[in-house]
This record gives structure tokens, C-alpha cells and sequence, in this order.
């Protein structure tokens, strides 16, 4: 059966157009993974889009409920191995650090840097901050030479998608449980 609206009002046409684009996005809303698109050469997947879907984190874990645990590939949709996805604080907080030791890290202009070595939680509170202050976790890795480095200090500025991994590398790594840092 097809609906057409053929000599219809335009408030009705209007509103027969609004309701078809919300079940359109309401539909895309509950399908997961989510496609991210990328910028740059290398492509480096948009930390922006990473960010929203790991926000939204609870509302997957949800609709994927039949899974024991989430892989990053459950959330996200980027086709291609070699792309770069960022190492965000979002990204940080909610991997399971087990699954990333070890894995190389990557310059967003795709220079290796070294192997993931751990991550950690930077908290601030109190002062200008006010009582419930903030949390943002870091991570360190080890330099070609074998030395610790701390991903927040150095040349290469904040997270964001300054620091990346390889996506082939991380797709089938798994996220921590709801509530773990």
C-alpha cells in the first residue's frame, strides 16, 4: 500500500514529511555500530563522533544486551583496519586497559611512537574547580628507546585525536564493565 499526498494541504504534506524523518531517525537511532567518518591522510576517525557514541555508551549496552561484553566494533562502524581511531579521554575511561598493553601508538600524522603501557586517572578537586572537581584519564607508553612516556605531556598537546591506535588493532578489543574507570 502507498500513501501519496496528492492534493493534500502543505501543513499536511509539512507535517506527513516531519513524521517520515522522525521513524527515519528514530530507527537509525537503536542501530548499532555506528558509522564514524574520518578526515586527514592518514585518515584518523573524527574524536568528535567517537566521543558522542561512547556518551551514549549505557543506551548500547542496552540494545546490545545479549552480549556478554562490548568490543569497540559493537559501537563502531569504520570499515577500514588501517584507519587511526584517537585515544580520547572518553575512549580511555571506558577501554579495558588489559586488552590495549601493548598496542602500538600513533601520532595523528601516523608516526609510531611506541607500545600503550597502562593508563591512569588525573583528578582534580576543590579550588576554582569547586567540591565535585573532574576526572580525565591519561594513559603512558613506552618510546621506541624503552622509556615511559606520559601521553599528556609533550609536544603533542591534549588527547583529542592527537594520540591514536591502528583500528585493525583495537576493533575486537573489549570495553570495561558499567562503572569501571
Amino acid at each position: 500500500m502507498r500513501f501519496t499526498a496528492t492534493g493534500c494541504s502543505f501543513a499536511f504534506k509539512s507535517a506527513l514529511f516531519i513524521l517520515a524523518l522522525l521513524v527515519a531517525s528514530a530507527a537509525s537511532a537503536d542501530q548499532w555500530p555506528k558509522k564514524i567518518k574520518t578526515r586527514g591522510k592518514p585518515k584518523v576517525a573524527r574524536w568528535e563522533e567517537v566521543d558522542k557514541v561512547l556518551a551514549r555508551l549505557e543506551e548500547a549496552r542496552a540494545a546490545l544486551s545479549d552480549r556478554r561484553s562490548l568490543t569497540f566494533a559493537d559501537l563502531f562502524l569504520i570499515e577500514d583496519d588501517g584507519v587511526l581511531f584517537p585515544l580520547t579521554h572518553s575512549v580511555l575511561k571506558h577501554a579495558d586497559e588489559a586488552g590495549l598493553n601493548g598496542l602500538q601508538v600513533f601520532t595523528r600524522e601516523g608516526e609510531e611512537l611506541g607500545r600503550f603501557a597502562g593508563k591512569y586517572v588525573y583528578e582534580k578537586r576543590g579550588g576554582t574547580v569547586g567540591p565535585e572537581g573532574y576526572d580525565l584519564t591519561y594513559f603512558q607508553y613506552n618510546d621506541k628507546q624503552g622509556r615511559l612516556q606520559v601521553a599528556a605531556a609533550g609536544p603533542y598537546g591534549p588527547l583529542l585525536d592527537n594520540f591514536c591506535l591502528r583500528w585493525g588493532d583495537v576493533k575486537l578489543k573489549t570495553l570495561g564493565s558499567p562503572g569501571a574507570r
